[in-house]
């Protein structure tokens, strides 16, 4: 089976998993139409503009095995691939640990990966309530069972998840954080990050405001007494067990 087409390759990041140093390989398209997407140059099916050649992915990776630890794999998403499977056993056979970024709408996927043991982590990208306003977040009309689906496969695994929610202005507010939470409840990790407007795919998203630091502390502070830990990405606040930490 053909491998997926590769959009970007980074030979190394420190930010994607707390205290290993990632390859990071992100794969061109996506079912989602979310409108504040970032990564607006990912999101068509189809060969990306400069697509990489998983040999020299690989050959760049054993090159640098003795300081890289694992490899995130991101999109677009990747679970629309029918050769997703393929490209991850290729980086176990090179001794790496794989994390996966995924949307959650094939739970038949990710529990295959995950059965298979192709896949260490996995962060599911919860867009919103999983109600009417999921269409809104992620541009589509969306099966929120096979998200539910997936939160639950997660949730058996609680050292495999990883969960997360950009919080957009319009989209989200305190009532969106308690039913995302409640969702999610008896999760080990979830963590609240900020919208940030830059090259997003609804270019309307480019005038919206970023929810400031106390916003966004206020939804990690609901989600608390739902979920083990929880923080606020890239702003050292941390809540465990319903407590703030930090």
């Amino acid at each position: 089976m053909a491998m997926p087409p590769i959009g970007l390759y980074l030979a190394s990041t420190l930010i994607e998993w707390p205290g290993r140093v990632c390859a990071s390989v992100v794969l061109q398209g996506c079912n989602f139409r979310c409108p504040f997407c970032h990564s607006r140059e990912f999101v068509p099916v189809g060969k990306p503009s400069k697509e990489i050649n998983i040999e020299d992915v690989l050959m760049d990776i054993r090159m640098r095995r003795d300081w890289t630890d694992a490899v995130v794999v991101s999109g677009g998403e990747p679970s629309i691939h029918g050769g997703l499977a393929e490209l991850l056993e290729s980086f176990k056979h090179a001794g790496l640990l794989v994390k996966l970024d995924t949307n959650g709408s094939n739970p038949a996927t990710l529990e295959r990966l995950l059965s298979e043991g192709l896949v260490d982590l996995v962060a599911l990208d919860v867009k919103a309530p999983l109600d009417e306003r999921y269409e809104k977040a992620s541009g589509i009309k969306v099966n929120v069972d096979n998200v539910r689906r997936s939160i639950e496969i997660l949730k058996g695994r609680p050292q495999a998840q990883e969960f997360r929610t950009t919080y957009v202005p319009g989209l989200h507010g305190e009532a969106e954080a308690e039913a995302i939470a409640q969702e999610l409840a008896g999760a080990s990790m979830y963590y609240v990050q900020g919208f940030v407007p830059r090259n997003t795919l609804d270019e309307k998203y480019l005038d919206i405001r970023q929810f400031g630091v106390e916003e966004l502390t206020r939804f990690a502070e609901i989600a608390a007494p739902h979920i083990s830990r929880v923080e606020l990405r890239g702003e050292g606040v941390v809540f465990e067990n319903g407590l703030r930490v930090s």
